[in-house]
């Protein structure tokens, strides 16, 4: 996905999981602020996989009590993947039962760490926004707990910490394994559609990879 953005003379800033995070981030932008502000990453599906289409843009994003954020999400024209609703809780659910009664409940598709937070500061700086989000473990996987520990406040790997907890249960490789691959597809599906719509949003044609 980075590959796609610098192309476009763009910078990502990286958030890092979680309702400060992301609230951050956009705060960073409050003195010059662009003209649209975007969350990319991945998210659970709270839907079964059979009818729940693995990337989309955020219609509605939830809060944690489930109330709508402020404001209007934009999704950019000539976009392939459809609008989806998504709620944002405060910590990650790992398990499929889990997933699939927060799906009933809040009528959801994805679920997140980071979505309705991003939304709301941008909404509260009047900058427009828009949320694109793939699935990388779907209602029906199992989220290693493990893995949340794996990722910094910064965003960052903690590759230290992984490989420790490999060692310690060798048993967790299949499921990690599964999710790399999941999450590697999920971020190639969005990178292709940023390839796609971006110019219609920047006015800029993409360099030459």
């Amino acid at each position: 996905m980075r590959p796609v953005l610098r192309r476009f003379g763009i910078t990502p800033l990286v958030c890092g999981p979680g309702a400060e995070a992301a609230a951050r981030a956009v705060g960073t932008l409050a003195g010059e602020p662009p003209a649209l502000v975007l969350l990319a990453g991945l998210a659970g599906g709270l839907k079964p996989a059979a009818t729940l289409a693995p990337c989309g843009w955020g219609r509605e994003i939830l809060s944690p009590d489930r109330k709508p954020v402020r404001g209007r999400s934009k999704v950019l024209s000539g976009s392939s993947w459809p609008s989806v609703r998504v709620a944002t809780v405060s910590s990650p659910i790992f398990l499929p039962s889990d997933k699939l009664a927060l799906g009933r409940v809040t009528d959801a598709d994805f679920v997140d760490t980071e979505s309705f937070w991003f939304a709301q500061a941008a909404a509260d700086l009047d900058i427009p926004w828009a949320v694109i989000r793939a699935v990388s473990d779907s209602a029906e996987d199992v989220l290693p707990p493990a893995v949340v520990k794996w990722t910094t406040a910064s965003g960052a790997t903690n590759t230290a910490g992984a490989l420790k907890d490999l060692l310690l249960n060798p048993s967790l490789l299949g499921k990690v394994m599964r999710l790399r691959k999941a999450s590697k597809i999920a971020l190639a599906h969005i990178a292709k559609e940023l390839e796609k719509v971006l110019p219609g949003a920047t006015g800029m044609k993409a360099a030459r990879p």
